[in-house]
């Protein structure tokens, strides 16, 4: 009975190691180390001047979108239940895995925030952000010009940045 007992314990601890997978290389996402969180191409009515704008996401990602001083932003539904998204002036640097021009962030949404679609954020239902500041009330209007934009989730644990997108540019009209 003893020999079975190790016998067992032993094919659990060897069922357990799985074979080291290499890291992940995804050059064009944020977090070159992460998942893929896709944009879809997309098209949405400014809700004040009742203008259609098309996001095109990944299908011609290097090219800055225009569009609203109030944008939407929107991203595939299998995306982690713990998310980020933000809009920078200036584009997104990372560092060993870390943002490093946090005070670039001009607005922002986490999953923590109400929203009426989970893959969908308008930009309403998010917060203006000074100097890596979360200001309160509804965001002013973005001013016209070019930005960056990026959506970005954490594991279970909210721990470890597993998924990100690539890095999209707006270019704001009004």
């Amino acid at each position: 009975m003893k020999q079975v007992f190790c016998l067992l314990s032993l094919l659990m601890v060897l069922s357990a190691c799985t074979k080291e997978t290499g890291s992940l290389n995804n050059e064009d996402l944020v977090f070159t180390n992460s998942y893929p969180i896709g944009v879809d191409p997309y098209t949405y009515t400014d809700p004040v001047n009742h203008t259609d704008f098309t996001v095109y996401g990944d299908s011609i990602w290097r090219k800055p979108d225009t569009v609203s001083s109030r944008p939407v932003l929107a991203w595939t539904k299998h995306a982690p239940s713990i998310l980020l998204a933000a809009i920078f002036k200036e584009p997104i640097r990372v560092e060993g895995g870390e943002i490093v021009n946090t005070q670039s962030i001009v607005w922002q949404w986490h999953s923590g925030m109400p929203t009426v679609y989970q893959d969908t954020v308008y930009y309403s239902e998010g917060k203006a952000v000074s100097n890596g500041i979360e200001l309160d009330g509804t965001p002013v209007p973005l001013d016209t010009g070019l930005y960056y934009w990026a959506v970005w989730g954490w594991g279970k644990t909210g721990v470890y940045i597993y998924y990100s997108s690539k890095q999209y540019g707006l270019y704001v009209e009004n």
